[in-house]
């Protein structure tokens, strides 16, 4: 059965360099979402689910900021052919 997470197009990211990277909010911007599963990524504190930190990476197409929580990172960090990057 495949996984649920696997529901989008994640050309843009695939082959792609990962960094591990703690959230930080702009005034533009106070969180991201992981792209295969959702949740949410943020460092203000919060009663709903989050994380403080996950894996980014430039999208290729639109030069966006791509975020996968640490967990999907590792699940699909060979499927996808994602490194990281130092």
């Amino acid at each position: 059965m495949e996984d649920w997470r696997l529901v989008g197009n994640f050309k843009d990211i695939t082959d792609n360099k990962f960094k591990k990277t703690k959230f930080k909010s702009t005034e533009k911007n106070d969180h991201e979402h992981c792209e295969f599963c959702g949740m949410k990524i943020t460092d203000i504190d919060t009663d709903e689910p989050h994380l403080l930190e996950g894996y980014v990476t430039k999208s290729k197409n639109s030069n966006q900021m791509k975020w996968v929580c640490e967990k999907c990172y590792l699940d699909f960090k060979d499927k996808f052919g994602f490194t990281d990057q130092e």
